[in-house]
């Protein structure tokens, strides 16, 4: 596996983590999964950051290209969470 690979499996990992840690966040006080994924793009840099560990360098390419990943990722995740909501009797 190429370190881009790596770095782009890191960012799909991390934007699911992401995903559910916001679900609990909400289950814990009390509120459902409503509307569109709630995250922004500068909150998934943050992410990717935490996630790769801020010692690694990565370039600006491979931090944005991660942060789009993850964000796309936690979006899909989250949307998926939703309709399993409103599916759930």
């Amino acid at each position: 596996m190429s370190e881009d690979e790596a770095i782009d499996e890191a960012a799909r990992h991390a934007g699911d983590a992401w995903a559910a840690a916001r679900r609990d966040e909400l289950a814990g006080a009390g509120r459902a999964i409503a509307d569109g994924w709630p995250g922004t793009i500068s909150e998934a840099r943050a992410v990717v950051l935490e996630a790769l560990g801020r010692s690694r360098a990565l370039s600006h390419e491979q931090r944005d290209r991660a942060a789009r990943i993850a964000f796309r990722t936690a979006r899909e995740a989250w949307l998926l969470m939703l309709r399993e909501a409103e599916e759930a009797p």
